[in-house]
């Protein structure tokens, strides 16, 4: 099973670089930790929410946005963005799978990553090269962490697992930005995989 998450994130890799955009076309799933927007954005559009560690904004008329804000959510749109990407919410839910970090990002220091999602789950957490925005389907979810990917850690749960990486003293990795996206696949019963929330913080 971890052969097949590797040859999904070579697929993914692949496809991030191929695919036309089709974004406008579908209905949009992805999962994120919402964020209320306190102030202007460039987007030449009233928003009222985004997603922490993406580039994607949120508005809807069909769910009250506020009732989820710091939630870790599971959501379904279509990208009505003029000069951003603005999801137009019309369904939302708590995330099944889910990534959390704590430690402080510093040389020398221990970050500790949490992979969750109940019941019994295949979990990996992939660094990417800053923020992306790449939808796939409904079931796969979207990539919102750019190629090159890294695996950063990976294995089975009954429930949560979590995984430490000490961050090496590098000085020139200080002021490093770094985004981490989880991907979960259940296995009892098997189901597709899909790409959890995304995590960021800057070394320092």
């Amino acid at each position: 099973m971890l052969r097949s998450l590797a040859a999904l994130v070579l697929l993914v890799c692949t496809s991030a670089l191929v695919t036309p955009s089709l974004h406008a076309q579908a209905p949009i799933r992805i999962v994120g930790r919402l964020e209320a927007i306190n102030g202007p954005t460039i987007c030449n559009q009233r928003l009222t929410h985004r997603l922490e560690c993406t580039r994607v904004y949120l508005v809807s008329r069909a769910v009250d946005l506020s009732l989820w804000t710091g939630q870790i959510v599971d959501l379904q749109g279509v990208d009505r963005g003029l000069l951003c990407t603005v999801i137009d919410v019309t369904s939302i839910q708590p995330a099944g799978g889910t990534l959390t970090l704590s430690g402080t990002p510093a040389l020398g220091s221990p970050i500790t990553f949490t992979l969750d999602a109940g019941g019994i789950n295949f979990h990996a957490a992939l660094l990417g090269n800053g923020p992306l925005y790449m939808p796939f389907d409904l079931s796969l979810g979207t990539l919102c962490i750019a190629p090159p990917l890294y695996l950063l850690g990976s294995g089975v749960g009954g429930g949560p697992l979590q995984f430490t990486l000490v961050v090496p003293v590098d000085p020139t990795l200080v002021g490093y930005e770094a985004y981490v996206q989880s991907l979960h696949q259940a296995i009892g019963p098997v189901g597709p995989p899909l790409f959890g929330n995304p995590v960021c913080f800057t070394i320092r």
